[in-house]
């Protein structure tokens, strides 16, 4: 098979599963870092590169928003990521939006 076209799935399949985490987070929300730990523990292998790529592709298409949180006495800065009414939806199969796989 295309190495490209796996390539491409497994990017689909990121972006639907990082989709998922988030839904459980909420309220709250969460950082790349724990969507990064979750996903150590299942099947899809992947870097933190990566998982921040997926999750500015999210972005980019309205799934998600991001809230900075900073303690500048700690020197800590994360982005906490959040699930919007539109991805909402994608994941409860009322819209649809190109390049994002549900599993």
């Amino acid at each position: 098979m295309n190495k490209k076209l796996i390539d491409v799935a497994t990017r689909q399949i990121l972006r639907g599963y990082c989709l998922q985490i988030i839904q459980v987070s909420e309220p709250y929300g969460l950082g790349a870092d724990v969507i990064k730990s979750a996903s150590d523990k299942t099947n899809l292998a992947t870097s933190k590169d990566e998982i921040i790529s997926a999750c500015n592709y999210l972005k980019d298409k309205g799934l998600v928003q991001t809230k900075n949180i900073s303690n500048k006495q700690l020197g800590i800065e994360c982005d906490i990521l959040h699930l919007t009414p539109h991805g909402t939806d994608v994941l409860e199969g009322t819209a649809v939006v190109d390049g994002i796989v549900i599993t």
